[in-house]
């Protein structure tokens, strides 16, 4: 009895250590200024640096900046070099009002022109090549705030129904995802979107979680809710899809978080933007193995090296778990058996044999042994079958990195 009084099960939350990632400033927007108002010292940069928003896209080691409230676009190398700036107010092609979000697909510039509800399409160098309007009728009565290029069409994400707009390259509606709401599929103030891999990633800042649609808008899963833990958000404000990962930024929890593909988190990343008062973690967008964050108040831009990808373990090993440690599972999700005695009573059946996982590396000593609340939730709806074996073994397989179980 006493080897079948202990086991769980959660799902899969691999946490990293930050130690492994290596933050440091790139660019600091502006002179620093030392007390009220003044020029204060430190150096100058060729970007302006107002209090004012805007979105950044990376592309062949230039920074492409689109200043919102400055309606013109700057692009820096990533030394902070200055390389090229183009755009002024007005109506004309080629200027901007409120130009919003900026990407880049085959070496063109698409730009959301905000007010101006259009799109506009330049060449690499600035010049202008194109703009088509997007009408009330699809739009509605707020600016184009967000947009992607996937498979030939073009989505643009509008604010003000709480929908992405998806147009062929000619600016022709094709069909529109997502409805305002709060239950699943639906949107309140979509801030940002990202594509990756057939799948949409909304950041429904509104209801304060990720939702993903595929490409047909159907909805898939949400990710996150209300609230200060990890894996909640407060107010996102940015998303971004890497490597198997989704990072989102959270302007009023100033930090960003990470997950898997499958909405499990990883890890928080506590920003360390030098610059002073009121800086939040903003625009965020993955290039090379890196992660450049940049805030919105004083604009600093940081970056976070060596981004590892999501790599799921191992599992061509035969995968063995017995039926009734299911049971066991459920008795401890309800306190029948203690967190010591779930940790002793998994490694004991893992070196009996009784369990049967593939080889697992141990890392360097936890600080912690104590397992967090919620698992016992995890360990509940495994022994109900609502997550399956292999996210047992995942889990498993991480309290053995993590030095919570030795096997050896």
């Amino acid at each position: 009895m006493k080897n079948r009084n202990l086991i769980l099960v959660m799902m899969l939350t691999i946490i990293l250590i930050t130690q492994n990632m290596v933050f440091h400033d790139v660019f600091a927007y502006g002179g620093g200024g030392s007390g009220g108002g003044g020029s204060g010292g430190g150096s100058s940069s060729p970007f302006d640096a107002p209090k004012s928003h805007f979105e950044m896209f990376i592309y062949n080691d230039m920074v492409f900046v689109c200043k919102t409230y400055k309606d013109k676009i700057q692009v820096f190398d990533l030394e902070n070099n200055l390389l090229l700036e183009f755009g002024t107010e007005g109506e004309e092609n080629g200027q901007f009002d409120q130009p919003h979000a900026i990407i880049i697909s085959d070496d063109k510039i698409y730009i959301t022109d905000g007010r101006n509800d259009r799109v506009q399409i330049f060449d690499l160098s600035g010049n202008f090549l194109k703009s088509f309007v997007i009408p009330a009728k699809i739009l509605g009565t707020k600016k184009p705030y967000d947009i992607q290029i996937y498979k030939d069409q073009i989505f643009v994400l509008d604010i003000s129904r709480t929908k992405i707009k998806v147009l062929d390259l000619d600016g022709n509606l094709i069909k529109e995802i997502g409805k305002y709401g709060s239950s699943d599929g639906e949107l309140k103030k979509p801030f940002a979107f990202k594509i990756y891999e057939d799948k949409i990633y909304v950041a429904d800042t509104g209801n304060k979680r990720i939702q993903i649609f595929d490409l047909n808008g159907e909805f898939l899963q949400k990710i996150g809710g209300p609230g200060d833990l990890n894996g909640k958000f407060r107010m996102i404000d940015d998303i971004e899809v890497y490597n198997g990962k989704i990072y989102a930024s959270d302007v009023h929890r100033k930090n960003i978080q990470e997950f898997d593909l499958s909405g499990n988190f990883i890890k928080t990343l506590e920003i360390k933007l030098q610059r002073t008062t009121g800086e939040t973690p903003h625009s965020i967008f993955a290039y090379e193995n890196k992660l450049y964050v940049a805030a919105n108040s004083d604009f600093s831009l940081q970056i976070i090296d060596d981004l590892e990808p999501y790599l799921p373990i191992n599992k061509t090993k035969q995968i063995i778990i017995p039926e009734w440690v299911k049971n066991n599972a459920g008795w401890w999700s309800t306190d029948q058996i203690s967190d010591n005695e779930f940790l002793k009573g998994i490694q004991f059946l893992i070196k009996e044999g009784i369990i049967v996982i593939p080889p697992t590396e141990q890392e360097a000593s936890s600080e912690s042994t104590s397992i967090p609340a919620w698992v016992k939730n995890n360990a509940g709806w495994w022994s109900a079958d609502q997550i399956d074996d292999q996210t047992f073994i995942d889990v498993i397989q991480f309290l053995i990195q993590a030095d919570l179980i030795q096997t050896g």
